[in-house]
């Protein structure tokens, strides 16, 4: 038998310290995913036009790695999150910093480098002590190429990406977290999947727009999440509609929005429902021209009303 030298002895256990906390970690992940509500149901709100709503359990907000006040945004957030007792759900962009190249092959060498580990663990920090479960959205909707510098056309380099931030963020203990990996859903989504033991939940996105159809009619909601069922089914993990979003006059978002929460029903595997309350980026143009996601303040608090009969 090969004798081990001490250092070699002091290493063996460090491994098999890791392993089980890794173990640990996982499980209280599961825990903390079997406690949550049956049915998230949650709006994001650009900062500056919060409205308070009833009947949400859930609640949405997006974060960008590399701004030096993230943190403190982050903290009011979750802070806010507790007060009201939804769930928080956040999506953290890994845009490079202003004073880095920003292409994503050059954002991939600068994490892997640890030109961002003081953002993240900054991030982490804030959501470690925050003791409640947390949904982070990390680098979402990959799968639309060119979109962010993180869309890879290799899968690969998001999923070295994505593991890199996960591996950073568990190491400081933030067992609170609960993995989202949010693809938009297209058919090549599949080849930017970090791994089973990666994602806790799978989100996607879902817009309906006149402008998105050739006989200018709004898909519903049912048959957009069916379009994207395919990788909760092949991936087996819980799917949320992440980012849902409708344009139109008020009663036909009125009407879209009330037969989108009437179905969940028909999804068992469907977890979370996530309104999309702002206009679409003017970074972010769309081909169909501009776009007005926000429901009028009547149909907004009917969603609230809503919500409360479906997770009743």
């Amino acid at each position: 038998m090969k004798r081990l030298f001490p250092v070699q002895l002091f290493a063996v256990a460090l491994v098999a310290l890791m392993a089980q906390q890794s173990l640990a970690g996982r499980d209280d992940q599961r825990r903390s995913l079997d406690g949550l509500p049956k049915l998230l149901l949650g709006v994001y709100q650009p900062d500056s036009a919060v409205q308070p709503l009833t009947g949400l359990n859930a609640s949405h907000a997006f974060f960008p790695l590399a701004s030096p006040d993230s943190p403190s945004r982050l903290r009011a957030f979750l802070l806010q999150s507790s007060a009201v007792r939804t769930l928080p759900m956040v999506t953290l962009e890994p845009f490079p910093a202003s004073d880095r190249p920003q292409g994503g092959n050059q954002l991939l060498k600068d994490m892997q480098a640890g030109v961002y580990n003081g953002r993240i663990d900054s991030i982490a920090l804030v959501l470690k002590q925050s003791k409640r479960p947390v949904l982070l959205r990390f680098a979402h909707e990959m799968d639309a190429e060119g979109l962010y510098p993180w869309s890879y056309v290799d899968g690969r380099q998001y999923v070295a990406l994505y593991g890199y931030v996960r591996r950073r963020t568990l190491a400081s203990g933030a067992s609170n977290i609960l993995w989202v990996w949010s693809p938009q859903g297209r058919k090549n989504a599949d080849r930017f999947w970090p791994g089973r033991s990666q994602v806790d939940l799978i989100g996607v996105s879902i817009y309906a727009s006149k402008a998105f159809s050739a006989d200018r009619k709004l898909l519903s909601f049912q048959s957009l999440l069916n379009q994207r069922l395919w990788l909760s089914k092949r991936f087996g993990k819980p799917i949320i509609a992440a980012e849902v979003g409708v344009s139109g006059d008020a009663r036909e978002q009125q009407l879209w929005i009330g037969s989108a929460l009437s179905s969940m029903g028909q999804f068992p595997d469907l977890r979370g429902f996530f309104y999309y309350q702002a206009q679409q980026p003017a970074f972010m143009p769309l081909a169909s021209g501009h776009e007005d996601w926000r429901l009028p303040p009547a149909a907004l608090s009917k969603l609230g009303s809503r919500a409360m009969e479906v997770t009743r």
